[in-house]
């Protein structure tokens, strides 16, 4: 199969192809282990249906060309090899780049996390004295409130005395004035003895 293929200067897939079209009578035979057997006929027959010469296997060599082209298939897959071989570099060394600022990032993000937790932290003991702070200017507030309603009281108490006293004192002067409007003047001595 692989001279005639190499002779037809096509691939022995295609062959198999041609084969499969061939009709029953025309098919080659096979082997126990499944392997075919081309006489002349087949071989013709293949040709006929590929649309080629007949090949002469005694006097015809393989062409030369199949060499070169098999060089040159080897050129170009070496040649794609080391191309990958390099793409295989760049992304490794793209990757240890990547891996790099990756980590860096996450440093960086660590490290903000952990400054975030000390403010949350910080914050949060501020809110406390804050609270407290607020707590006690609340219990001065109402103490104060308190201490401005007693004193608010003592003074309206005060001043309702202070009135008591002061309407106790009117009347206490009018009345001694009455009684000393009442009493007759006194005299002198040398009025008494003299008179007027």
């Amino acid at each position: 199969m692989k001279d005639l293929s190499q002779r037809l200067n096509v691939t022995r897939q295609r062959i198999y192809q041609i084969i499969d079209k061939l009709p029953e009578e025309d098919q080659p035979k096979r082997t126990e282990k499944g392997r075919i057997i081309l006489d002349d006929t087949v071989i013709s027959r293949i040709c006929e249906v590929g649309g080629w010469a007949v090949p002469n296997f005694q006097n015809t060599p393989l062409p030369e060309s199949n060499e070169k082209n098999y060089e040159e298939i080897i050129n170009v897959l070496k040649h794609q090899v080391e191309q990958q071989d390099a793409l295989i570099e760049q992304y490794t060394r793209d990757h240890a780049v990547l891996q790099k600022q990756i980590s860096i990032k996450d440093d960086q993000l660590k490290n903000q996390s952990e400054t975030a937790k000390q403010q949350i932290k910080a914050l949060n003991e501020n809110l406390k004295g804050i609270s407290k702070i607020a707590d006690q200017a609340q219990a001065l507030q109402l103490d104060a409130q308190t201490k401005f309603e007693t004193t608010r009281k003592e003074l309206v108490t005060t001043q309702e005395k202070l009135q008591r006293l002061q309407a106790i004192e009117e009347n206490t002067s009018e009345t001694n004035q009455d009684e000393t409007d009442k009493q007759p003047t006194k005299q002198g001595f040398w009025r008494r003895i003299f008179g007027n």
